[in-house]
């Protein structure tokens, strides 16, 4: 056997005898919590330095709200790699596990993804004659998860009618919704003030 074919062998040895003893070293996420519909950063890190070949590193979910690839590779003599782990909207704040695992070696970490809060309460004007109807806007802070969001509308005068709830479409961020308004004598104050989401 010819010296070259030894070394390459030996080569090739080497290689599968780094890989099976690599070990994940860690797995770091960019944030803490994040919202649903956004993207967080993944970082996934060995050990010691990828062998000439490479490693591949399967990846796991503990819900469907952090959304991964199957597997991601560590490139030749990389001792890691970062991707963009999308997440989807959720109806509740979701902790969720994100693990990485190469053969016996494995490693996790946590994000929250959050569901939306309340941003912004608007109406077009602070006055209007009785009996007109009066569109207001309601927005979150992230986008609405499946069936929706609703957030629960209440009128502080009965000339004053809103509807309850006002539900944000799945995927959106904001919506409008119609408040009608009763004939008066004189003046009647309506108070806008932010309602609460329900869930």
């Amino acid at each position: 056997m010819s010296c070259y074919r030894l070394a390459v062998i030996f080569a090739l040895l080497l290689a599968v005898m780094t890989a099976h003893g690599q070990t994940i070293g860690s797995v770091t996420l960019r944030s803490a919590s994040v919202a649903g519909g956004a993207v967080d950063n993944v970082t996934v890190s060995l050990v010691s330095v990828a062998p000439p070949n490479g490693v591949t590193v399967t990846l796991a979910s503990s819900n469907p709200a952090v959304i991964l690839p199957a597997t991601i590779r560590v490139a030749a003599n990389s001792l890691e790699t970062s991707f963009n782990a999308k997440t989807a909207a959720v109806a509740k704040d979701v902790a969720v596990t994100v693990t990485a695992t190469f053969g016996t070696s494995s490693q996790s970490a946590t994000v929250t993804v959050t569901a939306p809060a309340l941003k912004g309460f608007t109406l077009p004007t602070s006055t209007i004659d009785g009996g007109r109807p009066l569109q207001g806007t309601v927005t979150i802070s992230s986008i609405a998860p499946v069936g929706g969001m609703n957030v629960a509308m209440a009128s502080n005068n009965s000339n004053v009618i809103v509807p309850n709830p006002v539900v944000v479409p799945e995927g959106a961020k904001t919506t409008t919704f119609i408040a009608t308004t009763k004939a008066v004598n004189g003046k009647v104050f309506y108070r806008s003030s932010e309602p609460p989401l329900t869930r």
